[in-house]
């Protein structure tokens, strides 16, 4: 039996959580900063193993299971208070007026950029408008760019 017990969960938990965050990375960086599917769960792991850490080293204190302490609260709410950010933070980036405005903004520059390379004489204002940010991604990045531009 390995003693410390935090000392076996660290090498076990956080031991797999820096294999998968390593392997998604490279697996990242080799699709040239594109994200996979593979790569993304293998990320997703990493967050996942982390976190059994945490809660494991809560659950598996010396104090608790030898002298019958109780569990620290404290711990355990920071645990679990870190877990509820995650939604919290999605929800106040979709919901914030300022970043949505930004992105149309980025979004019509983007387009403008794609018009000019396209009509280099620059004859008709105003079509770039209505293009949409997937045409827009595929036209500047050319065969970069891995997602169909029909959809």
């Amino acid at each position: 039996m390995v003693q410390p017990k935090a000392l076996g969960l660290a090498v076990a938990f956080l031991g797999i959580s820096a294999l998968f965050f390593w392997y998604g990375v490279a697996l990242w960086r080799r699709s040239m900063w594109r994200i996979s599917p593979i790569a993304l769960m293998s990320l997703g792991l990493s967050v996942l193993f982390f976190l059994f850490f945490l809660l494991g080293s809560i659950f598996l204190d010396v104090a608790v299971l030898d002298y019958g302490y109780d569990l620290n609260f404290t711990a355990l709410a920071l645990v679990f208070g870190t877990l509820n950010c995650v939604p919290l933070m999605l929800l106040a980036f979709k919901q914030d007026r300022s970043q949505t405005k930004n992105l149309h903004m980025v979004v019509a520059k983007m387009a403008e950029a794609v018009f000019y390379v396209k009509n280099p004489d620059n004859k008709v204002q105003g079509v770039y408008k209505d293009l949409k940010i997937n045409r827009i991604l595929h036209a500047l990045l050319g065969e970069n760019y891995t997602i169909n531009p029909k959809v």
